[in-house]
């Protein structure tokens, strides 16, 4: 028969001041009086209890005192009975407890995110909090902390469910159209009923999609990405903004030919900033590949700087027009060596184009250019009050999929299209929203999920 009571270290693992030992499922509570071999406490109240192994029947080897509480489900963490042992954090204690624990043969190792899933199958909470959950636990910056503690609170789950609402009152007025087609006390026109509601849907899903990249970047990371000729002074600029030697220095043309990447933290946020190799005409396969990825990596980039060297003939400007900052490198050489008129900033297609020509072998300079993309970045991630709602790639997809449906839902009301048409346009809508709160899920979607949990969460 299966073992279905889990027990895991729901604190970090290592020596600590205080471990914590977490089990749940229908056997909760008899491992408890197992191991401490008194009547079990009352709910939701810490007692003092020492433990033993469920084998030491004469009590002669404690394993700990601990604090204990249970927690009888409903009312718990995963909506199952819950036990917790608030063990001092010594490693041998922690070993010795859950062997005890598994010892009684009534529990198993907890896989990971496995008490979080519990929660989520259980009713406990939503596919967006459970989330949350984990975006509290990996959070390193305060910026990350409060958009986890926002989904945590129910902001997006909040917004989902009316959307799903109006979604259904559409449907509710296409439905009747469909099945009483003929009925005289059915109103005219009550198909066109939905027309100002799935109006109403698209232009709010439409606006949460608007401030989705600055979430996910504050989740993942705001991505930069230094492009630009060979020998511009790329990598000699990752290195200073990163403090450290990341990436190789050489006079030799092409050698930066895969993405060197870092992590900074600019006004509270992670960033990705990346040095490409450089661009140019090549017959060198490798390094042609190395130019190929530097264009897919600014493509795929939040903020894009061009290098460019002020001794360097002009710059190609098919790469260069969609970035956001221009920095001529190298104003400390001689007139002699420099090239004149290297560029028009009037035809980079950014209207915030900023354009600075610098030295980075001055640290003045240096300082300025980080203090200039830490602007940028608060700037756009700074979203006012509009807060970013979609803090997930799964939450953007299905919401991109929700609008597309939308879209052709009005198109067919537009063009007078039958009305079980209109409403499976409309249904799928619902379907994708309900996918995200996790009301329609599937298992491997669950499973990608809480897989990234930790053990013991």
């Amino acid at each position: 028969m299966a073992i279905n009571t889990i027990c895991a270290l729901a604190s970090a693992s290592g020596k600590a001041g205080v471990s914590v030992v977490r089990i749940s499922g229908p056997e909760a509570m008899v491992i408890l009086e197992q191991l401490t071999h008194k009547r079990l406490p009352k709910s939701h109240r810490f007692s003092l209890r020492t433990l033993f192994h469920p084998k030491d029947k004469e009590y002669l080897d404690p394993l700990d005192e601990a604090l204990i509480v249970l927690m009888s489900g409903p009312n718990s963490f995963t909506g199952e009975d819950v036990v917790e042992l608030h063990l001092h954090g010594g490693i041998a204690i922690v070993e010795a407890v859950l062997e005890a624990c598994f010892a009684t043969k009534l529990c198993r190792m907890a896989e990971p995110g496995e008490f979080t899933r519990r929660a989520f199958e259980n009713g406990r909470m939503d596919l967006t909090k459970a989330e949350a959950i984990g975006d509290l636990i990996d959070a390193e910056t305060q910026a990350q902390r409060r958009q986890a503690i926002q989904q945590y609170d129910g902001a997006f789950y909040s917004k989902c469910l009316k959307w799903r609402t109006d979604l259904i009152n559409a449907m509710a007025s296409l439905d009747a159209a469909i099945d009483f087609p003929d009925e005289e006390d059915v109103p005219a026109g009550i198909d066109s009923r939905a027309f100002p509601i799935v109006q109403g849907l698209l232009s709010s899903i439409t606006s949460a999609l608007k401030n989705a990249n600055a979430g996910l970047a504050v989740r993942d990371g705001f991505k930069i990405s230094i492009i630009g000729p060979p020998n511009a002074g790329k990598s000699t600029l990752m290195n200073a903004l990163a403090g450290r030697e990341a990436a190789i220095v050489s006079s030799i043309p092409g050698t930066t030919r895969d993405i060197v990447e870092v992590r900074l933290e600019l006004g509270g946020y992670i960033v990705w900033l990346s040095d490409t190799a450089g661009l140019r005409d090549t017959n060198d396969e490798i390094e042609a590949e190395g130019v190929k990825r530097a264009l897919v990596r600014a493509a795929e980039s939040d903020l894009r700087i061009y290098l460019h060297g002020i001794d360097q003939p002009a710059p190609d400007l098919t790469f260069a027009k969609e970035c956001d900052f221009l920095l001529m490198n190298k104003v400390d050489l001689p007139e002699s060596q420099r090239v004149e008129n290297v560029t028009n900033a009037k035809v980079f297609k950014n209207r915030e184009l900023i354009e600075r020509r610098v030295s980075l072998k001055s640290s003045e300079d240096i300082k300025e250019i980080k203090s200039l993309l830490e602007k940028v970045v608060v700037d756009r991630m700074s979203t006012g009050s509009a807060a970013p709602l979609i803090s997930r790639q799964r939450h953007k997809q299905l919401l991109m999929s929700a609008q597309e449906n939308l879209e052709h839902a009005i198109m067919a009301m537009e063009n007078n299209f039958p009305a079980d048409l209109i409403a499976e346009d409309i249904r799928l809508a619902a379907r994708d929203i309900g996918k995200i709160t996790g009301e329609i899920d599937s298992e491997d979607v669950l499973d990608r999920i809480f897989g990234e949990f930790c053990i013991g969460k």
